[in-house]
């Protein structure tokens, strides 16, 4: 316990010697601490040195008082102009001095800038989304909950009662709503003939709740009549080129209706969630008009709230809404919530989206693009620590002989800090120049069109300076601190040695660049390795060679001569007809025993087929029959319809596969029996799993799916158009790439491989800079051994794997650390697929072989150099 006591004490002397030196003036601080020394040992003899030493200590707490305090000022980094203009002439010098690090650690530097600058664009303009609408903070989406006891489903898409009822159940909260549809009409004018896919139905309301820019026409006036149109510029110009259309028709849809323009508003900005091209009234959609409904939830609904209601008691309110108009059953399947409009882009990552006029962004990806785009950075700035570092050596000499001359510590943290900044500043201006030339690649990589001129405002600039300068001064803290503290009797005499502390921690630094950039390259490997599996996943149909277009609905006559035309023409191999093609089957329907209620329904997929889509599809029959011709023409009548199951379906509702033939259900009203079971097949995303599918019969089936034979593609695509105007006059051949279409879904994973790969590489050109400062800084600490080993006769292999050895291990470690960081990263990340390929150990040899590699091309280079320096050069080292 004794020894315990005078350690602590003597521990604390040493500190209370220090704070006497802080705070007390230099002319006074001698001769007080002398009398201190002199008190203690006088102390020590008379009470004890363990006494002595508190006495001490209380001492140089009674001298704190203000005859000795030093003046104290607020800290300065720069105290004059002229000592600006000296500190930016002599960092300037050292740049120039050492141009090829200087390059180096600019251009890390600017690269890492370049990737935080190009990110930044992204975060903005995806954090822009709606933000133009005046009403915006008053606007709500109604989204809908569908429950089923087996089935929970979050959709976009409302009944199309909905909006109206809420309106009418709370005039004081909601000032105003709209419903919106999306369509695809074909628009003709004279013989221009187009389908429309950017065309939305919505009510009157439009643009009182939303701010969109109607250059022509009256906002409350537009979409009253029920064969209005207002169309944006770019369809103006498309249909009327330099015409003024106002007052003029277009023909829209299979019986050509005459729809009179009565405005032209601005295209919807790109940070519009809500992106067409028209705007056709809703009352003219015959369907959504005839009755408001609670089933048949097909339609988004926006609502304008006074400016006094509270979004969260509105949506408490709507259950029992629900109960009152909707009944109970209603009410047990079917829940509303709201969601405001900023948070329409990007927070619906889990509302399933159906309507093709929507944009929908995730934060998921803002969030890890981020963080990517900082890692860069980070590794940039050890990059420089790193590089600043190794040239330590070079200006310990002249650290000595500032500070022999009367220069302070704190003048040359300044300094060194001020070269720092200067590097930084002429790194940010290079990474405008590279923002500029990399933002076409990277508008491409993100599938946006982003402005530059965001970041040349005064309000950017600004930022920009005060982050390259708070940059700066981390970047170069840790030199700073260290290129100060050199002592100027050591360095003088020669016999300046960095401390092992500091050759750890850069050492830890690279090894932290080289994890991270191993984490991005297995990272990128694995994700290409899943894009990949997707692509050559079997998805139980046929893909290959198989184009779709889309011929209308009520056009069976024309389709059936159209597909004899067709299958006459060697250039086809097989066609039929569906609601939508394989790989995107999205119709929800209530299914259920025909006793049963709404209520007790069961939500599943389903959509119409005809009795070729099978065979063209190749899909596989394994229980019962195929729908005959007869059951293919025409609406079927009551209770003969026929159903076709999948496999999953079959075990959805309890049936086993041996009696499922012959079942009698009601499918949205329609009933009919079950006739047959397909094998399974993927119709919607790889995310998911196979769900239960019901193929059946009806008249509603406006896709033409055509496998094409083998042979030219674009000779046999130039037949089947030809034949298709003959036929289908009326309807542009306006066809997809089953194959395409599919690979086009998965559209976001490739976005994160092309990032990965793009920082992966990135990562490693300055994670490589980075090594390369440690192995010079290592070589020239080594230079006299060097030389000497080669006077002993070694050979400059021998030399070579010396130097590489440490470098090796480094990379190793990196390895050790990097590999399973990978591995858990990327297991979560393909947690998200239902299917997905397997993390083989060939990745993470590949990526540590690459890693191992790329160190020892860079390391070696420099031994090899070192290597075959003249000895006696290297003797000539200091």
């Amino acid at each position: 316990m004794a020894l315990t006591t005078y350690t602590h004490s003597t521990y604390m002397m040493h500190w209370a010697e220090r704070l006497l030196g802080w705070f007390c003036k230099d002319e006074h601080l001698e001769i007080l601490l002398g009398d201190l020394y002199e008190l203690y040992e006088h102390r020590k003899v008379e009470k004890g040195e363990r006494i002595a030493r508190w006495m001490f200590i209380i001492g140089v707490l009674d001298l704190f008082r203000p005859f000795a305090w030093k003046r104290f000022s607020q800290p300065r980094l720069f105290y004059h102009l002229d000592m600006l203009k000296h500190y930016f002439k002599i960092g300037w010098r050292s740049l120039w001095r050492h141009k090829g690090f200087s390059s180096i650690k600019v251009f890390g530097l600017a690269i890492g800038l370049a990737s935080c600058l190009l990110m930044l664009l992204y975060v903005q303009h995806e954090l822009s989304y709606d933000q133009f609408h005046e009403d915006r903070d008053h606007i709500a989406r109604v989204w809908m909950h569908f429950n089923t006891p087996e089935r929970n489903v979050q959709v976009e898409v409302t009944p199309n009662i909905i909006g109206p009822l809420i309106r009418r159940s709370f005039p004081d909260e909601v000032e105003a709503s709209v419903r919106i549809q999306a369509g695809a009409p074909v628009v003709r004018r004279g013989k221009a003939l187009f389908r429309e896919e950017g065309f939305i139905y919505a009510d009157s309301t439009f643009f009182e709740i939303f701010s969109f820019d109607l250059k022509k026409g009256d906002p409350a006036q537009v979409l009253t009549e029920k064969y209005s149109l207002v169309l944006t510029e770019s369809a103006a110009r498309q249909y009327f080129g330099a015409e003024d259309p106002m007052g003029q028709t277009l023909a829209l849809g299979s019986n050509e209706t005459p729809y009179l323009i009565t405005g032209i508003m601005a295209d919807p900005p790109a940070n519009s969630h809500l992106q067409f091209t028209m705007v056709g009234p809703f009352h003219s959609l015959r369907f959504a008009m005839r009755e408001e409904i609670f089933s048949s939830a097909n339609y988004l609904t926006y609502l304008k709230l006074a400016p006094e209601t509270s979004m969260a008691s509105l949506e408490a309110k709507l259950p029992d809404m629900v109960l009152e108009h909707g009944g109970e059953d209603v009410a047990n399947l079917q829940a509303f919530f709201l969601q405001p409009l900023a948070d329409v882009y990007l927070g619906s990552s889990e509302i399933e989206n159906y309507l093709g006029c929507i944009k929908k962004g995730d934060r998921g990806y803002i969030y890890l693009f981020s963080s990517l785009a900082m890692l860069i950075l980070l590794i940039a700035a050890i990059n420089y620590v790193n590089l600043t570092t190794a040239r330590s050596v070079d200006r310990a000499r002249e650290v000595g002989l500032r500070k022999v001359i009367g220069a302070k510590r704190r003048q040359l943290i300044q300094q060194f800090m001020g070269e720092t900044v200067l590097i930084t500043l002429i790194s940010l201006i290079i990474s405008l120049f590279v923002v500029q030339f990399a933002l076409p690649y990277f508008e491409s990589l993100v599938g946006k069109n982003l402005n530059i001129q965001n970041l040349l405002t005064w309000d950017a600039l600004l930022v920009l300076l005060a982050g390259g300068a708070i940059l700066g001064l981390l970047a170069g803290l840790y030199p700073s601190l260290l290129l100060s503290q050199y002592r100027p009797v050591a360095v003088l005499r020669g016999k300046f040695k960095n401390s092992s502390g500091g050759l750890r921690l850069r050492q830890g630094l690279v090894i932290f660049q080289f994890a991270i950039s191993v984490i991005l390259i297995a990272g990128a490997l694995i994700v290409h390795q899943q894009l990949n599996f997707l692509s050559e996943k079997k998805l139980g149909y046929e893909r290959e060679r198989v184009v779709y277009a889309f011929a209308g609905w009520g056009a069976d006559s024309s389709i059936n001569v159209l597909r004899q035309v067709l299958l006459s023409d060697p250039a086809v191999e097989a066609v039929a007809t569906a609601t939508n093609p394989p790989h995107s089957i999205q119709g929800g329907y209530s299914i259920s025993r025909p006793a049963e209620s709404e209520s007790e329904g069961r939500l599943i997929t389903a959509m119409m087929i005809d009795e070729h889509f099978l065979d063209a599809m190749e899909m596989e029959l394994i229980a019962g029959r195929n729908f005959t011709p007869q059951q293919t023409v025409g609406e079927p009548a009551d209770e003969q319809y026929a159903f076709i199951l999948n496999e999953q379906a079959v075990s959805y509702l309890g049936l086993a596969m041996e009696n499922a033939i012959g079942e009698r259900y009601n499918l949205n009203g329609r009933v009919g029996r079950i006739q047959g079971v397909i094998k399974d097949f993927h119709f919607a995303s790889l995310h998911e799993p196979i769900g239960p599918l019901v193929l059946f019969t009806g008249d509603s089936r406006p896709q033409v799916m055509i496998r094409l034979a083998a042979g030219p593609t674009q000779t046999q695509l130039g037949r089947v158009k030809e034949i298709w105007e003959t036929h289908l006059p009326g309807r542009p051949f306006d066809y997809q790439f089953l194959d395409q279409a599919y690979a086009a879904a998965y559209e976001d994973e490739q976005k994160v491989g092309d990032f990965a790969l793009t920082f992966a590489v990135l990562a490693i050109l300055i994670a490589v800079l980075g090594l390369l400062g440690l192995a010079a800084y290592t070589i020239v600490q080594r230079t006299k051994e060097i030389g000497i080993r080669k006077v002993l006769g070694a050979e400059t292999s021998e030399i070579v794997m010396l130097l590489s050895r440490e470098f090796t291990w480094l990379v190793a470690i990196a390895l050790c650390l990097g590999l399973p960081a990978a591995y858990l990263l990327m297991s979560n990340w393909l947690e998200n697929f239902a299917y997905r390929t397997s993390m083989g150990i060939l990745i993470f040899v590949l990526t540590a072989a690459l890693a191992l590699v790329i160190a020892w091309a860079t390391v070696g280079l420099l031994a090899f150099r070192a290597a075959n320096t003249n000895p006696s050069e290297s003797l000539k080292v200091e």
